[in-house]
Parts: structure tokens; sequence; C-alpha cells
């Protein structure tokens, strides 16, 4: 059940002043603002706003940028430390292989992650995917900082580009690459490590990049290994924060021609003894420990400019990640039961987008996007004195199926050299499949078919150059996931059950604000605010029309009977 909730949000981002672009391009492209033109101000880009490369100044939405310049110059270590400066954003640690960002009050599973514009938020409790829980996590952590050719962060919703998840904002991780060249071939090579006091931490990267002419490649592998961190003062050594890494990725491109391309790419991140520091620290946990934490991706992209006459740009993606986590629990309640997890999603992914010019002044962008996810679970339960070991549920239904399909819209218009307009439009579908069962109640198939239609509409008017407005009104959407809809089971003060009509959370969000660039700061001021319904929690329910569990299923509430129901 879900009672109906409306939650408002007001803020204000304060214009920030930057001795380095917030909005760049790539390595090569950073300099100090101090040494950029207006003109090259003007120019730079980003490409998750609009699902396609446009000015910064254009967009009608609030975006920053971190560049791969500014993480070697800022020393970060993760890239949740690359996110705790940006503007509007704030990043949770609940433990030092984590960082969950927080945009715009919301966190976890409200806030989209893509990785190369792959989306990391599946269908469960994992990284990403169909399990993605809400509240702090250390999923983010599963990019290596190494790979990052910048990182675009939009403050606000966007489900109608993106999907589900995308309520507070959403941000795209792009990997480095490197393009061929038709005439000639060239290789580079790099070693270099980054030391650390704080936590005795070392880190060692060896990449590689070049081109065989129409063939471009990156690639590189990291070794990383952090000590538990000494804080100052009196704090001391803080216990349960050290942890290895291992990471290694290839990305290849070939041009076919000069309007065909491929790209293919591999990447693997695996982390070791990674603790979560809260609940240890607090006593609750004797032990919480994941070993290993390991997300794998591969995705082959064709993208081909002008095939048809009324086509600009067409572009094809098929993807395959991994997402696992084996994870090792002594409670302190139970010291002498360890309880070993192993949950998974196997996610495969479909998009296809295409661009449409009409006229001089219109451009429309629109697609398909498809993922089909499967859940592994399990658990089994070790009693530390006798060694027995004893089967149990896992944390999900194991076997569970999400899939969900959407098709969406995106039209650009331009009235005039001032004034532009963006409207968009997108359907989603969902489909959740698990078969759930518990020791003391029948087993339940649940089958459940959420539906999404939202809508957005962004203006940008251009009072300078260098001075723009920009106002919109977008609604939002997070489709119930395998963690919202297939719990099954006991917990603290009750016995859950799952809701097969459970909808979406849904969002209504209004904003306006401006921005600025000058060759000595570039800075956006917005006001905003975000309407929430609909919001997913727990509540007392039924079971079998009874509003106990019936353990007998005689219908009366007898003695012993008293945990009650709650549904979601």
């Amino acid at each position: 059940m879900k009672p109906r909730m409306h939650l408002c949000v007001l803020a204000l981002l304060v214009l920030t002043f930057s001795e380095h672009a917030l909005f760049g391009q790539g390595p090569s492209a950073v300099k100090d603002l101090s040494e950029m033109s207006l003109d090259e101000l003007m120019d730079v880009t980003v490409v998750s706003a609009a699902r396609r490369e446009q000015k910064d100044i254009d967009s009608p939405r609030s975006v920053s940028v971190v560049t791969a310049e500014q993480i070697r110059q800022r020393n970060y270590r993760t890239v949740p430390e690359a996110l705790n400066e940006v503007v509007g954003v704030l990043v949770q640690e609940t433990n030092y292989g984590g960082g969950a960002p927080v945009i715009r009050g919301l966190i976890g599973n409200q806030i989209l992650v893509l990785v190369d514009g792959i989306r990391l938020n599946l269908s469960a409790r994992l990284p990403g995917n169909a399990i993605f829980r809400l509240g702090p996590n250390q999923y983010l952590n599963t990019i290596d900082v190494n790979q990052v050719e910048r990182i675009e962060v939009v403050r606000g919703v966007g489900s109608v580009l993106y999907g589900s998840d995308a309520l507070g904002g959403l941000i795209n991780i792009i990997t480095k690459s490197k393009a061929g060249s038709p005439t000639d071939s060239a290789m580079n090579a790099r070693a270099f490590g980054r030391f650390a006091s704080a936590d005795r931490s070392g880190v060692g990267r060896l990449e590689v990049s070049g081109n065989f002419r129409k063939l471009g490649f990156t690639g590189g592998m990291s070794l990383k290994h952090f000590g538990d961190l000494r804080a100052g003062g009196g704090t001391g050594l803080q216990d349960f924060t050290a942890y290895g890494e291992q990471d290694g990725d290839l990305k290849l491109s070939y041009s076919l021609s000069g309007q065909q391309n491929v790209v293919l790419a591999v990447q693997r991140v695996r982390q070791n003894n990674v603790s979560r520091t809260d609940v240890l620290l607090s006593g609750r946990d004797l032990k919480y420990e994941w070993n290993p934490q390991r997300r794998d991706l591969a995705y082959l992209q064709y993208e081909f400019q002008n095939p048809v006459p009324f086509i600009s740009s067409l572009r094809v993606g098929v993807s395959y990640q991994n997402q696992l986590e084996r994870f090792n629990r002594i409670q302190g309640a139970q010291p002498n039961t360890e309880r070993e997890h192993r949950d998974e999603v196997q996610s495969k992914g479909f998009t296809i987008q295409l661009r449409t010019p009409l006229g001089e002044r219109q451009l429309l962008t629109y697609g398909t996007d498809y993922y089909s996810d499967r859940v592994i679970s399990r658990r089994v339960d070790v009693d530390r004195v006798s060694g027995v070991r004893t089967t149990k549920a896992g944390t999900f239904v194991d076997g569970s199926i999400y899939r969900s399909f959407a098709a969406f819209l995106q039209d650009e218009i331009s009235v005039s050299e001032s004034l532009s307009f963006n409207l968009g439009v997108r359907y989603s579908r969902f489909h959740t499949h698990a078969v759930a069962s518990d020791s003391e109640v029948r087993s339940l198939q649940i089958d459940s078919h959420p539906r999404a239609l939202t809508s957005s509409a962004y203006g940008m008017y251009k009072l300078k150059g260098n001075l723009g407005l920009f106002f919109g009104i977008a609604q939002g959407f997070r489709a119930p996931n395998i963690d919202d809809s297939t719990i099954l089971g006991s917990f603290g003060v009750g016995f859950e059950v799952p809701n097969a009509h459970l909808s979406s959370e849904k969002s209504l969000n209004y904003e306006i604000g401006m921005k600025a660039q000058h060759n000595k700061f570039s800075g956006t001021v917005s006001y905003f605010i975000s309407k929430y319904k609909d919001l997913i929690q727990r509540t007392r329910g039924t079971f079998g029309n009874l509003s106990f569990l019936d353990l007998n299923n005689n219908g009366i509430q007898d003695e012993g009977e008293s945990v009650e129901v709650y549904i979601i």
C-alpha cells in the first residue's frame, strides 16, 4: 500500500566562482578560466542534458562537469570524492569504500547513475540495477576514478530522457576514449601512482592509448590498497576503513567510414574486504564485510551519421553488466552465527537513438531503451561453534526477473537567436516476475506491470551572449524495483508481504535560474520546487484478508499469532 504523500523541497543554488572551468571538454581542453577567452567559454559543451553535444550556455538545465584534469590536479581518491566539491551535490560516506551522492535532497535509488550512458541503477539492492536500494550505498565507488574522462551532473529530474530513478538528478560518468585516424598511427603509455599518509594508501596505474590507423584504443590496469584511515586530534585510527581494489578497462573505437563508427568497451572493478564502517564502529555488528564487491560491464555501440536523408544520426547499443556482492555478517545479537550472502544481478540492455532535423530551427531526438535483469540471491548461515551450514532464503527472491521498456521523444525548438524550448515525453513499462517463499507461509507468485507517462518543458532565453535565463516544468518517476516488490518475510516489528499492484513514485518539478559565463568566473543560480507523491514505504496491511500472520491457517488469531502484517 502506498499512502499519498506530498513533500515540498525549496532550494537555492549559490553562484560559484572558480579558478578552473566547471564545464570542460576533456583533459586537453581544460584551462584556467583566466586563460580562456569569452569565445572559448561559450564553446564548452555538455552531452547529458539533451542526449547530444550542446553548449552549456544553450542548455536549459543546471549542469556541472568534473574533468579528468581536475581529478588529477585535486588528487581525488575516488569518484564520490570527485563529486564532493560539485555545487548542489553532497556525498555521504557510510564507509571508506563507498560514497552516495545527495542531489536536491534525494539519495540512493532516487539518483540515476550512468556509465557511458548505460544505467548503473538496475533492479535490486546491488549497484545500478533492480535492487539498487534507497539510502547511502557504496556503488558509485565501483567506477575506477582513473578511467574517467569527465563526470557530468545534471541537477533536477531527468526521467523523460533517462527513465526511472532520475528524480533528484543524474550523474553520467564518461570514460576515456581514443579515436582512430585514417592516415597515421601512434601509441602512448604512462604509469603513475598516488600515495597518501592519512590512510597509508598506495595506488598504481598502467595505461596505454593510441591508434593503428582507423582503430583507436585506450585501456589500463589499476591496483589500489587503502589502509585504515588516521584522523587528526584525539580521533586517531579509524578501524574498519581499509580495503583493496583491482581494476581493468579497454575501449576500442573503429572508424568504418567517415560517417560510421563502432565502439567496444569492457570494464571490471573488484574490491576486497570492504567493511561497513558505521555498524561495526557502533557495535551493532561484529562483522559486515563485502568480499568481493565486483562490477563487470561490456558494451558495443554503433553510430551512423546521416544514414538516410531525414535522419541525421543513428546510434544503436547493446550492453551486458554483471554486479556481484558477497558479504559476510555477524550480528552483535547473534555472535555465534555468521551469515554468508551472495547477491548478483545480470543485466542485458539495448538502446536505439535517432535524431531528425525539421528545418533549421527544430531537432527531434527519439528512441527506445530495453533492459532485462536477472537476480541471483543466496544465503548460508554458519554456526561458528559447530560449523554446521544451513541454507536460508537470500536477501532477494532468487531467480527474479525485472524488465523495462521505454520510448522517448524530445523536440528542441529554436524560436529565435535568443529564445529556445525543449519539450519531451516518455512512456515506460516494467515487468517484475518472482516466486517468493517463506518458511512460515506458502509461496507467492508475483507479477507486476507498473507503467509511467512523463513529460517535460524547458526554455532558455539569452539576455546577452554570455548570460541566460532558463525555466522549466517536468514530471519524474521511480518505478518499483525488486527490492520494493518482492520482499516476503519477517522483519524487526512485523511480517512484510509483497504488493503486486505497486505503482511508481512520482514528482512534479518547477525550476527557474540564470547562467553566467565570464573569463573570470562561471556560475549558475537556480530556484526550484519539487513535489513528490506516492513515495514507496511500508505500512500496516493484510495478508489473506487478516491483519495478523495466521500460522495455522484457521482464520482466527490464536495465542502466539501476534505478528502484524505490513505491506509496501
